[in-house]
C-alpha cells in the first residue's frame, strides 16, 4: 500500500503523526507470520518502521534505529500503531497496542515528506506461505508546532469570551 501526501518540504516546526489499526491473523500451521514493513518513502532517520515477527514475534515501530524498543506482536485482534516525528523536538515516538515502544528516537536527515508506504513480505526463501494482515483507521495528521497551537487556541478562547459578554448584553 502506497499512501501520497501533499509534500512537506520544511517539516521544522511540525508534528507529524501515522496512525492506524493493524490486524494480523495467527500464522497458519508449519508457517511462521511475514514481516510487516512501513516507511516514509523520504530520506532522514528514522523515517521507517519495521513489525519484525520472523525473529522472535516482535514489533519495532522504528526498526533498527538506536534506542528502538519493541512489544510482543498481536494476533487474531487489531491493534493500533501510533507514531510521531516531533520536528519540534527532533526526536520520534511511537506506541504498539497501547505499549510506549520508542521514547525520543533522534530525528535527523529529514528534509520532506511525501509518502508512506507498507509492505508485507519477507526477507529469505522461508516457504512460509502467503502472509495477511488488515490495515483500518489510517490516517497522517500534520499539526503546526505547540506555541502556534497555543496561540490559536488562546485567540479562539479569546473570541468566546467576547461573544459570551455580547451576548450577555443582549
Amino acid at each position: 500500500m502506497d499512501h501520497a501526501i501533499p509534500t512537506i518540504t520544511s517539516p521544522a516546526g511540525l508534528v507529524v503523526t501515522v496512525s492506524y489499526d493493524i490486524y494480523r491473523p495467527t500464522p497458519a500451521e508449519g508457517n511462521v507470520a511475514h514481516n510487516l514493513w512501513w516507511w516514509w518513502w523520504d530520506a532522514g532517520a528514522p523515517t521507517y518502521g519495521l513489525q519484525w515477527d520472523q525473529a522472535g514475534g516482535q514489533t519495532l515501530p522504528n526498526g533498527w534505529n538506536s534506542g528502538a524498543g519493541s512489544a510482543p506482536t498481536v494476533f487474531d485482534r487489531y491493534a493500533n500503531v501510533t507514531m510521531v516525528w516531533d520536528f519540534t523536538l527532533m526526536k520520534a515516538f511511537s506506541s504498539y497496542d497501547g505499549v510506549v515502544v520508542d521514547n525520543g528516537i533522534p530525528i535527523n536527515g529529514v528534509t520532506s515528506l511525501s509518502g508512506w508506504t507498507i509492505q508485507l513480505g519477507h526477507d529469505s526463501a522461508t516457504g512460509s506461505g502467503a502472509g495477511l494482515a488488515y490495515i483500518d483507521n489510517f490516517s497522517i495528521t500534520v499539526v503546526p508546532e505547540p506555541r502556534h497551537g497555543a496561540l490559536c487556541a488562546g485567540l479562539c478562547l479569546s473570541g468566546i469570551a467576547v461573544w459570551r459578554r455580547f451576548a450577555r448584553r443582549r
